[in-house]
């Protein structure tokens, strides 16, 4: 097995952020791999679809698990390979109102070394990007500090 975790504190609106996250069809405005995004009904535990990144077959995907602003997490069976591709997006509320995202892929099953040494570094390279452009999309907007000096 391999994994790969990349995580950010950040200042988002929760609502909007999970709407990047349901709503598959917003997936390439944070993700610029992504060339078209299918679901096959809605953003639930066992919904499968269709995924087409850059370069690449078509690859159908299951959700395996979604709780409504907390995470989700899609899975790809690639059989020929004896390989499953499981990626993972959190979102933790910390205590001062500030949110912690976590996004990891993990490359499991027979031939997990051997796929992960051939792709497992140009398919994480670009979640930082992709995590910081989701961040800016989904921001509170203004804030203002207030210091008060006595």
């Amino acid at each position: 097995m391999w994994t790969n975790i990349h995580e950010k504190e950040c200042n988002i609106d929760l609502e909007k952020l999970w709407n990047y996250y349901s709503d598959v069809n917003l997936w390439k405005q944070w993700d610029e791999e992504i060339e078209k995004m299918e679901l096959n009904g809605n953003f639930v535990t066992g919904t499968t679809g269709v995924m087409s990144m850059t370069g690449q077959e078509p690859m159908p995907f299951t959700l395996t698990d979604v709780e409504i602003k907390k995470h989700f997490i899609d899975e790809t069976v690639i059989e020929p390979l004896k390989v499953k591709i499981i990626v993972g997006h959190y979102i933790e509320e910390k205590t001062n109102g500030r949110f912690i995202l976590r996004h990891s892929v993990i490359i499991d099953g027979e031939n997990a070394d051997v796929v992960a040494k051939q792709i497992g570094e140009s398919f994480t390279i670009d979640i930082p990007q992709s995590m910081e452009k989701l961040i800016k999309l989904s921001d509170v907007g203004w804030q203002i500090d207030t210091f008060i000096i006595i």
